[in-house]
C-alpha cells in the first residue's frame, strides 16, 4: 500500500477518462469534495503503527501522513485530509462520526428521483470530514471485522465514498 501511494504521488500523469468518471460516481450528487488521499481505516490498536511504518519505509519527507483519531480530530477538516498523502483512523472513529444514516440520509443521497439537491447540501455541510471528501482509495486493515455486513461498523464504512477500496486481512474469512 505504501509503495502505490509513493506511486501514485510521484507520477504527474493526467488522471484517465475512466479515472475521472469513477471520481464523479464516487462524489454522486452531494456536495463533496474529492481528493487524492488514501484513508486507512484500522483497529485503535495498529493505527498509530501505521503511521510509525510509513515513516520508517519512506523517510518523514517522503509521504504526510495525518492520523484522525483522538480529541485532537475534532480540530481537523477536509483540507487537512487533502493536504496528507494517507489519513488514518480507526473503525471507531468512523462509526461514531459517520453513523448508518437514516431515512433522510437516503434522500439525501439522491437515490429518489426529482430531488433538488437542497437537502443535500445542508446535510453534507455538517457531516463528519469523512464524509465530505470522495477518497482516492480507501484500505481497511484487518477488513474481517466488518464480515457482517449489516453491523453497525460495516454500514458506516459503506457510507464512505472513494475511487477505489482495498480490503486487507490475514485472517481467513469463511
Amino acid at each position: 500500500i505504501i509503495a502505490l501511494v509513493l506511486k501514485d504521488r510521484q507520477s504527474s500523469v493526467e488522471p484517465t477518462a475512466d479515472e475521472l468518471e469513477r471520481k464523479k460516481r464516487a462524489c454522486g450528487r452531494e456536495m463533496v469534495r474529492p481528493i487524492n488521499s488514501t484513508l486507512v481505516v484500522a483497529p485503535a490498536s495498529v493505527a498509530n503503527q501505521w503511521a510509525s511504518e510509513v515513516t520508517k519505509f519512506t523517510g518523514s519527507s517522503r509521504l504526510s501522513v495525518l492520523v484522525y483519531h483522538g480529541p485532537s480530530r475534532k480540530k481537523l477538516n477536509t483540507h487537512s485530509f487533502g493536504q496528507s498523502d494517507i489519513v488514518i483512523t480507526t473503525y471507531d472513529v468512523v462509526a461514531s462520526e459517520v453513523g448508518v444514516g437514516n431515512e433522510n440520509d437516503e434522500k439525501a443521497s439522491g437515490d429518489e428521483s426529482g430531488d433538488d439537491g437542497s437537502f443535500v447540501r445542508r446535510q453534507t455541510r455538517h457531516a463528519s470530514p469523512l464524509m465530505r471528501v470522495a477518497w482516492h482509495r480507501i484500505v481497511l486493515d484487518e477488513a474481517h471485522s466488518i464480515k457482517n455486513h449489516t453491523a453497525k461498523r460495516a454500514k458506516a464504512l459503506f457510507r464512505l465514498r472513494s475511487t477505489h477500496r482495498w480490503c486487507l486481512t490475514g485472517t481467513p474469512i469463511h
